[in-house]
Formats: structure tokens, C-alpha cells, sequence
């Protein structure tokens, strides 16, 4: 088990509401069959995510996460194994 926990900016001009909607949408359907959980926090125009799974799921995931054009300055905080998943179920 590995875990990522990383900060970047806020780059779209898209509502929030909307934004969050959508990526909270496509992450609660894809992320569930990589075996990735995780907690998504925002603020003043920041995120703050903390993914969970495999090491390989979590890497293939980061990848197209920098490649994500509605956020920037994607800063890695934390990218080590765990003994077990703080996220469970969400």
C-alpha cells in the first residue's frame, strides 16, 4: 500500500461547484476500479488530495493528474508506503 499526498493551484475559470462536481464524478468512477481511495480538500483557491492504493495505480494516476489542465504547481508533499488505507471508503 503507498500513499500520495500532494498541493497545486487552481487554474480553471470554471465555477467551482461545477468543477468539483465533475472531478469528484470521474474520480468516484475511475479511481474505484484502480483500487485508489483518497480525500480531495479545497481551499482558497488550492487543492489538497491524498490518493491511496497500489504504488503503480498511484504513479499512472499522478501522470495524468500533471497533465490536468484546470490546476498547476503540483507540489509532492508526501509519497511513501503505508501499512494500511486511512481512506477506506471514500
Amino acid at each position: 500500500m503507498h500513499t500520495i499526498v500532494y498541493s497545486s493551484q487552481l487554474s480553471s475559470k470554471e465555477p467551482i461547484n461545477d468543477l468539483l462536481k465533475q472531478i469528484t464524478s470521474v474520480a468516484q468512477k475511475n479511481n474505484s476500479k484502480q483500487e485508489i481511495t483518497g480525500a480531495l480538500f479545497f481551499h482558497n483557491h488550492r487543492f489538497l488530495q491524498i490518493i491511496e492504493g497500489p504504488k503503480d495505480k498511484l504513479q499512472q494516476l499522478l501522470s495524468k493528474l500533471k497533465k490536468d489542465p484546470r490546476h498547476s504547481h503540483i507540489e509532492i508533499l508526501i509519497d511513501e508506503a503505508v501499512a494500511n488505507r486511512s481512506f477506506e471508503r471514500w
